[in-house]
């Protein structure tokens, strides 16, 4: 490959487009980035993407359906 590998990456929120988007606040970022949970809607499914307002891909997140919260399982920081 001459160097262009990069025309083939793309970006983890569009890989991850099957997963159900949850948009999250500014707060809510900041709890996530810090590893913390956030109140989840139990609707959305077992796994979701944890999105800014920009559309930015934030976090991993898995529900906790016992305390139905989202537990980050993996953080992107920008």
């Amino acid at each position: 490959t001459n160097g262009t590998w990069y025309q083939y990456l793309i970006p983890a929120a569009e890989a991850l487009s099957d997963w159900p988007a949850v948009e999250l606040s500014v707060e809510q970022m900041d709890t996530i980035r810090h590893g913390n949970r956030i109140a989840a809607d139990a609707t959305v499914g077992k796994k979701a993407r944890g999105i800014s307002e920009q559309g930015e891909l934030v976090a991993l997140l898995e529900l906790d359906e016992v305390s139905n919260e989202w537990q980050p399982k993996k953080v992107f920081f920008s």
